[in-house]
């Protein structure tokens, strides 16, 4: 059987941009950890941002007319629903104190972004292009350690119905994200005909456990053990989102509030 293992890698806070490899690498061995050929290095998405400095001071934000009319459907302040608009792909819907968006391909609340974690009166937004930030993650390790590794960037992200959250990969490089089971056979001898294992996610969800939400400062955890098919690709969000149109949730939730209307 295998046997996988998550090490927690402990950070200091940060409160300015760093090098983000130079970082990874050096708090790996300050944690008396070394990164092994096979390793998968899952990094908190808010680490990154703030590698690049992907922060805003909120009272700087002017928002637009847009901007004020999302601040008070969703009873949010106004320069918030600015920088919600400036980061969100599309506006699914909101809720009070939430705007629901798509944000790289993910159903996100607010786009991504956070206000804890960083400074007071600051937000903190995704990384810039998280799948080519864990590509050149990756590619500078490679070449500095002279392993084959694997990156994963996480953030948090809610499930429909649940409370609390869990993890998602916002950002991939080095493995395939996805494994595919169409046509294996179940415990019953019957063809699977559509699942795929969701690898990344998998990945981040068990990180999380260990990288928490608050104060833990782990926002790196090294993955030993896994038999990935490791491959030298680019890797785009795309081959991890499902059309809107054809997303079970979206598309059930307009059908089950059109009939309560007529009910």
């Amino acid at each position: 059987m295998q046997k996988v293992c998550f090490i927690p890698i402990k950070v200091e806070k940060k409160d300015k941009p760093f090098s983000i490899t130079d970082e990874i690498i050096k708090a790996i061995e300050v944690n008396g950890e070394e990164i092994k050929d096979g390793d998968v290095i899952v990094i908190s998405s808010k680490f990154v941002a703030m590698s690049e400095a992907s922060y805003y001071e909120l009272k700087s934000i002017k928002p637009d007319k847009k901007a004020l009319e999302l601040a008070k459907e969703a009873n949010i302040s106004p320069s918030l629903a600015q920088l919600i608009l400036n980061e969100a792909e599309e506006i699914i819907g909101y809720i009070p104190n939430f705007v629901l968006t798509l944000k790289d391909g993910v159903l996100s609340p607010n786009a991504g972004i956070d206000l804890s974690n960083i400074f007071d009166g600051y937000a903190i937004t995704h990384p810039r292009d998280p799948f080519r930030k864990a590509s050149l993650i990756r590619r500078e390790i490679e070449e500095k350690k002279k392993v084959r590794v694997g990156i994963v960037i996480s953030d948090s992200r809610l499930m429909p119905s649940r409370i609390g959250t869990t993890a998602i990969a916002i950002g991939v490089s080095g493995f395939e994200p996805l494994e595919n089971y169409i046509g294996k056979l179940d415990l019953f001898g019957k063809p699977l005909k559509v699942t795929k294992k969701a690898t990344a996610d998998d990945l981040c969800a068990g990180a999380h456990l260990l990288m928490g939400e608050a104060n833990e400062s782990i926002p790196i955890v090294l993955v030993r053990g896994l038999n990935l098919e490791f491959k030298d690709r680019e890797i785009n969000k795309g081959e991890l989102s499902v059309d809107l149109e054809k997303c079970i949730y979206l598309k059930s939730f307009e059908l089950y509030f059109r009939r309560k209307k007529h009910v």
